[in-house]
């Protein structure tokens, strides 16, 4: 009898335990499943397009680790929009951040203009005027830094 309250206790401590120790990003997207899937897709294609490149393609010296993992803190590089959830949208302009997370810091990459609809994408370093393609930006952001890292300090946003 006592083997069995043990174990039948064990679970539920179990599952409070995970649910303490983690984490779930969510967003708050108010209104319809529609909402949810346009903000998925533009996040998606930032991802495919721009967050994966950077992880196979940038040379930046302690800057390596892929984009969405599963933690408490994001790990990699993860992109941050500068609009409410719900006006991201796959048929409008969306700005935003590229930072690279290394536990809960972030370094910041690069800002990003995209609209998914018309496949268009632009990057520019912070505090830059001048938008490029992401290759290109790779490319300048590769040849300058002679593969070392860019961004010396964690800035806010």
């Amino acid at each position: 009898m006592k083997s069995m309250f043990k174990k039948t206790a064990i679970v539920p401590l179990l599952a409070a335990a995970t649910v303490l120790f983690s984490s779930f990003y969510s967003v708050k997207v108010s209104g319809s499943n529609r909402k949810w899937e346009e903000y998925q897709k533009v996040y998606s294609f930032l991802n495919e397009q721009v967050c994966n490149r950077f992880e196979d393609q940038l040379l930046l010296k302690g800057m390596k680790g892929k984009a969405g993992m599963f933690s408490r803190c994001p790990s990699g590089y993860e992109p941050n929009f500068a609009m409410p959830a719900d006006s991201v949208r796959t048929d409008r302009y969306v700005n935003g951040k590229i930072a690279y997370y290394r536990g809960c810091s972030p370094n910041p990459i690069c800002d990003f203009k995209v609209c998914v609809d018309k496949q268009f994408i632009v990057v520019r370093s912070p505090g830059s005027t001048v938008w490029s393609s992401v290759g290109d930006w790779i490319a300048l952001q590769n040849r300058k830094t002679n593969k070392t890292e860019v961004l010396q300090k964690p800035a806010q946003f």
